[in-house]
């Protein structure tokens, strides 16, 4: 029997590992490592017509696609928002076709990374610096390569810290400086996705750090600032590529590791629960 699967909510990162399931129809809203820990997965981009069949997958944030898998367990990181892990990771996958990057040259070994934090059900700060170590930090990247605008970061984290509020584009550009269209042209080109959808993302993560602190689902959507259950379906589905209900099923056998809850987060979590 296998062991329960684990889910792990970092600040920048999420990790996924446990039972399998297809992803039908899903443009992530950050950019996704998946592997399978045993068989292979069939990878179809929107616009092909032609499956990518691989143990090992990097998709661009943005990137319409579904995927069919024959495994019993299955590994999805979502990573960092600025772009940083995805320029890293591409630079270990051997193939790409159609926007899409697979076949990692590490493969065996990576797989058995991930086998080792599943299996041992590794705490939170164990984990994160095995993958750190062996996924994002593997060589030097160029500033011409890979360089973020301050002003978009500064962006991010008032969205992270403001989950629940609604500003607009012309707020968040009069906030940095910017005008209207370049931040969101700057934003696109770091993050792959628009302002909004990327407000959704997190407020998805936010969503599943208070069902760590014993929300139900629906109680900790709205809190996280989806305005109704039917308003957030919509966006766990076309985001994850799953209905919450396929969640709300396995929640007994799904070990949830929140280290993102830190005490002065909890904090503002419990006044909204409160309030």
């Amino acid at each position: 029997m296998y062991p329960k699967s684990s889910l792990y909510l970092w600040d920048q990162r999420t990790l996924y590992i446990g039972e399998a399931f297809d992803l039908t129809s899903i443009t992530p809203a950050a950019s996704i490592l998946v592997y399978c820990i045993e068989g292979t997965m069939a990878i179809t981009a929107e616009r092909s017509s032609k499956a990518i069949v691989t143990r090992s997958v990097l998709i661009p944030a943005g990137t319409p696609f579904s995927a069919v898998s024959d495994s019993k367990r299955i590994c999805i990181c979502f990573l960092d928002p600025y772009g940083g892990d995805f320029y890293q990771c591409k630079q270990f996958m051997e193939n790409f076709t159609d926007g899409i990057y697979f076949d990692s040259k590490d493969e065996t070994h990576q797989i058995q990374l991930l086998e080792n934090i599943y299996s041992k059900k590794l705490p939170e700060d164990i984990a994160y610096k095995k993958m750190v170590e062996h996924f994002f930090l593997r060589s030097t990247i160029s500033k011409d390569e890979h360089c973020v605008d301050d002003r978009i970061v500064k962006v991010i984290e008032f969205i992270k810290n403001n989950f629940s509020e609604n500003h607009s584009n012309q707020y968040l550009a009069d906030l940095v400086g910017m005008s209207d269209v370049n931040l969101r042209r700057t934003f696109k080109k770091t993050t792959q996705i628009p302002i909004r959808r990327y407000r959704l993302w997190h407020r998805l993560f936010v969503t599943a750090n208070l069902m760590a602190l014993g929300y139900t689902l629906t109680d900790a959507s709205i809190a996280a600032g989806f305005s109704d259950s039917s308003h957030f379906n919509h966006v766990f589905r076309s985001m994850l590529g799953i209905n919450p209900s396929f969640v709300l099923k396995r929640a007994q056998s799904i070990s949830i590791f929140a280290p993102y809850i830190n005490s002065c987060s909890i904090g503002e979590l419990l006044n909204l629960r409160t309030a």
